[in-house]
């Protein structure tokens, strides 16, 4: 049931006292009227009337409107019933009056109030009316009839229904209207704690001069004001705009478009401090004066971080350089600037040569610090008007401006060298190392930035291979063979386990027994598209694209298979000699060995690794933890090559190996040369002296394996007794069947004597 509003709302107030005053005001004048009429009764009645209209009056002046309303009425009721009974009759009154006030009645009386002062008059007048009638009462008038007095009984039950049936939809109606009203208070209520309580910043300004009406309180928390030091003030006063001139353009883009999203702009706090800001702005009138509705958003973290985000994208995180990336939209911007200047630009790849020792011989902090000296190194040289670049893990980019002509580029090239070979002092150590540098020139090698840095990266990688510590200049040729080498790499990855890629065995003979000791296992490719492709070659790219650890996989795998199947054919074995790269002795080789044997049911004495000195020296304390664990195993290792490299036989002692290969570049001129025959004595005296078998490789004549039959090599290898042959090959001429050794056949054998 819908509770009457009059009760509460005041919007009855000012009708209702009007209402009262008026009833007053009648009875007033009908109480003068009858005292100069001599009616003394009815003046009466007027008089008490008017006495309690007046204290109704009082009660609604206290704000108890409903039970004034019901005050009112009822007095007015009550004085409309005594005037018909004191001679007026129902004719007029009842005819006129009575229908009026129940009508007035349902605007303000509550419906209990209501319906007792319809029942009052009804019952009242057809009290009167039916005295009438009867001719109990006289009147001044003409009696009324029975037809007049039920059609007064009539109207006088329609009016007090039909206007109580209004006053339910003029409640309801105003019931619907309070209730939007009081929904559009909420709405405003939100909207004021919206506006107190948003995260963002809003001001509300004049769009005249500024002036701020209206702030709320992440605005002065935000900018470091109070609120009485902003409200009537204008942005200008306060400084809050770095730079006035984008106020200006703010306002007038808002007048233009009325409303602005996202607008950027650097605003300054109370304290001075400037933030980076995203402005949202609307024209709105606010009691008919045009203002700004500004929303603040602080984004100085956000664009702090897209910045360093940005940084790091384009920098080297260790040197601070520009990357590859960086550096290339800077010599695009450069080569852009020189049109028409006749210098030339110049791309320096500057390449550390071995660097990898340094961190693989566990001193990474050590390398580290290279790094940043060589950046600070080249750095100078670059100077304002280049730029440096860390590009690779040991490899910078320079790129600068020059004169043209070829003195410039050497002069250049040169000072670059000469500040690498500087001695590096890390700690209490001193690092001395080379550079490999290429070099690239606008417009002379070519007019597009990722061309040159592709150019200058050719020629260092040129420069690497064949003389390390030097310079070299980009030729045509070399991206010729770049272009080739990269060809051989893809057909190489896609030869690993197939057909075309094979295996051939060179045996090793006991220089004393003529017996077969060994066999060294070679890798051989005929491919279709490029024909027979050099051992040299296609290892050597192997090693540079980290395809040797595929390619090593497979030869073991290979040579395993091998073994086993001559063991199946009843055929004599002989253990296998297969060479190591750097990138092969890694810690999951034991394992890997051991598993490929017991895979093939090979005894693992047979199979020998051959590995070189700078494989070792590069990595001494892993490789003796590998090689360790290796001959835990029970296979044999060899170290190759030996007499080239850095180590020392107190070295070699250290290491778990079975024996040396005397390298080729000794024997070859063994025969001729006293110093070649005395290195191999010793060599072979001191090997001897650590229980070590010492083989010479790459005999090709019988007065070199004369001499070193005399010098007291245990094993030879070469040519002059065999070429490396496939493995039907060996099985037929070196591989005898049944319990006989394996023996060189007898027309080599001779040259052994």
């Amino acid at each position: 049931m819908t509770r009457d509003p009059r009760s509460r709302d005041s919007a009855f107030a000012t009708p209702l006292k009007g209402l009262i005053l008026t009833f007053a005001a009648v009875t007033t004048l009908l109480a003068v009227s009858s005292v100069l009429t001599l009616r003394i009764t009815t003046a009466g009645i007027a008089v008490v009337a008017t006495v309690g209209l007046l204290w109704a009056w009082h009660v609604a002046l206290g704000g108890a409107y409903a039970r004034a309303a019901a005050q009112a009425f009822a007095i007015v009721s009550v004085a409309m019933v005594a005037f018909l009974w004191v001679g007026n009759g129902t004719r007029d009154y009842g005819m006129t009056g009575v229908p009026a006030l129940i009508f007035a009645g349902c605007v303000f009386l509550s419906a209990r109030a209501y319906w007792a002062q319809a029942a009052f008059l009804t019952l009242g007048v057809t009290v009167i009316g039916v005295a009438e009638l009867m001719g109990v009462r006289a009147v001044k008038g003409p009696p009324v009839e029975l037809a007049s007095l039920i059609n007064l009984w009539v109207m006088l039950a329609g009016t007090a229904i039909g206007g109580r049936v209004l006053m339910r939809g003029v409640q309801a109606a105003f019931a619907r209207e309070a209730a939007l009203s009081g929904k559009l208070e909420q709405t405003a209520e939100r909207l004021e704690r919206i506006f107190r309580s948003s995260q963002d910043a809003i001001v509300i300004s004049s769009l005249r001069d500024g002036t701020y009406v209206e702030v709320n309180d992440a605005y002065l928390t935000l900018f470091g004001y109070a609120r009485e030091e902003v409200i009537g003030q204008s942005a200008l006063k306060l400084g809050v705009w770095e730079d006035p001139r984008e106020r200006e353009r703010f306002v007038r883009v808002l007048s233009t478009t009325r409303r602005v999203r996202e607008f950027e702009a650097r605003l300054k706090r109370k304290n001075g401090d400037v933030m980076e800001v995203l402005l949202s702005g609307e024209l709105q009138d606010i009691d008919g004066t045009p203002c700004i509705v500004i929303s603040t958003a602080d984004i100085t973290a956000r664009r702090r971080a897209e910045r360093r985000a940005e940084y790091l994208m384009t920098r080297d995180a260790m040197t601070g350089l520009p990357n590859r990336a960086l550096a290339l939209d800077r010599l695009r911007r450069l080569i852009d600037s020189s049109s028409g200047d006749p210098r030339w630009v110049a791309v320096l790849h500057v390449g550390l040569d071995r660097f990898k020792r340094i961190n693989e011989a566990g001193s990474r902090g050590a390398g580290d610090a290279i790094l940043r000296e060589t950046a600070e190194r080249l750095g100078r040289l670059a100077g304002e008007r280049g730029t440096l670049a860390r590009v690779g893990g040991d490899e910078f980019v320079l790129i600068l401006p020059i004169e043209a002509g070829l003195r410039s580029v050497e002069a250049l090239a040169g000072e670059v060298l000469r500040v690498i070979d500087e001695p590096y002092s890390v700690g209490s150590q001193v690092f001395r190392l080379n550079a490999s540098v290429g070099i690239s020139l606008y417009p002379n090698d070519a007019n597009d930035a990722e061309k040159l840095l592709h150019c200058a990266d050719t020629a260092m990688r040129a420069a690497k291979d064949e003389m390390r510590g030097g310079y070299r200049l980009f030729e045509q040729i070399m991206g010729e063979r770049l272009r080739d080498r990269l060809r051989i790499e893809s057909r190489l990855r896609e030869s690993i386990g197939g057909p075309t890629l094979s295996l051939v065995y060179q045996p090793k003979f006991d220089i004393a027994t003529r017996a077969l000791t060994g066999m060294e296992v070679l890798s051989r490719w005929r491919h279709p598209e490029l024909g027979e492709v050099a051992p040299t070659t296609f290892i050597g790219i192997a090693e540079e694209s980290a395809l040797i650890t595929e390619l090593g996989d497979w030869v073991i795998d290979s040579a395993c298979a091998q073994l086993a199947e001559w063991r199946r054919a009843g055929l004599a074995n002989a253990p296998l000699a297969i060479n190591l790269s750097a990138r092969q002795l890694h810690s999951r080789l034991p394992g890997q060995l051991a598993a490929r044997t017991a895979h093939h049911g090979v005894a693992p004495g047979l199979i020998e690794l051959e590995v070189t000195e700078t494989v070792l020296i590069s990595r001494p304390e892993a490789a003796r933890r590998v090689l360790e664990q290796i001959a835990h195993n029970g296979n044999r290792v060899l170290l190759d090559d030996f007499g080239v490299g850095y180590s020392s036989l107190s070295y070699v002692k250290q290491l778990h190996i079975n024996g040396i290969k005397i390298d080729r570049s000794f024997v070859e001129d063994i025969a001729e040369s006293r110093h070649d025959r005395a290195i191999v004595s010793a060599i072979a005296g001191l090997a001897h002296g650590l229980g070590l078998r010492v083989v010479a490789e790459g005999v090709e004549s019988a007065d070199q394996l004369g001499v070193l039959r005399e010098l007291g090599c245990d094993e030879v290898q070469g040519f002059h007794l065999c070429r490396p042959q496939p493995a039907d090959v060996i099985a037929r001429e070196y591989l005898q069947r049944g319990p006989a050794a394996a023996a060189l056949p007898p027309a080599a054998a001779t040259t052994l004597h």
